[in-house]
């Protein structure tokens, strides 16, 4: 998700693009975007759509306390991390979602995508024990369905805004192959025009 404080004024990630890239004849803004430390899926220049982090002054952030308070205090431009570390910030009217980089709109929050930025990008956990026995593997993928499968696992997902997938016939290696693919296609540094 890509935030901004509430006193922004930017309206849309169209507005916040042209502020960090500018064009020729307008003025520029300070070009500061919170975000966690790198490297991680959060990085900043990937959700401004490919553009080349030389663009962007990145101010890194310790954890989401400290971002919240950057964002919260006008003291960067914007911000991006998961849904569930801005949402009480953003119905408390302190921060404005710009946009998620989920496939489709999420929770009334245009997505990347929707706005002309091909981003789709998620955070995921896992579970893996290489070396293990097929008996194994079977109690723990029994003990993942379980867990995922409760009601305490349902609250959490509902308090943090998250999704279930629980890929247990898709190989781990696969999908952690698909997605660093697709996160280095994302994240190849491209000049902006």
């Amino acid at each position: 998700m890509v935030v901004v404080p509430a006193s922004s004024p930017h309206k849309s990630m169209a507005d916040l693009v042209n502020a960090f890239i500018g064009r020729p004849g307008q003025g520029r803004l300070e070009r500061r975007l919170g975000g966690r430390l790198r490297p991680h899926p959060d990085r900043a220049d990937r959700a401004l759509g490919r553009r080349r982090p030389s663009k962007i002054n990145y101010i890194a952030s310790k954890g989401g306390g400290d971002q919240v308070a950057n964002i919260v205090g006008g003291h960067v431009t914007a911000g991006v991390a998961g849904l569930g570390e801005f949402a009480e910030h953003i119905k408390g009217g302190r921060m404005r979602a710009l946009a998620v980089s989920a496939p489709g709109k999420l929770d009334g929050i245009a997505s990347l995508k929707e706005q002309g930025i091909d981003v789709v990008l998620g955070n995921w956990r896992g579970v893996r024990a290489p070396g293990i026995s097929t008996a194994q593997r079977d109690a723990l993928i029994g003990a993942v369905k379980t867990a995922t499968e409760s009601a305490a696992w349902k609250e959490t997902l509902a308090k943090m805004g998250w999704e279930s997938v629980v890929p247990l016939r898709r190989r781990v290696q696969e999908v952690v192959e698909d997605d660093t693919r697709r996160i280095r296609g994302i994240s190849s540094p491209r000049l902006a025009k």
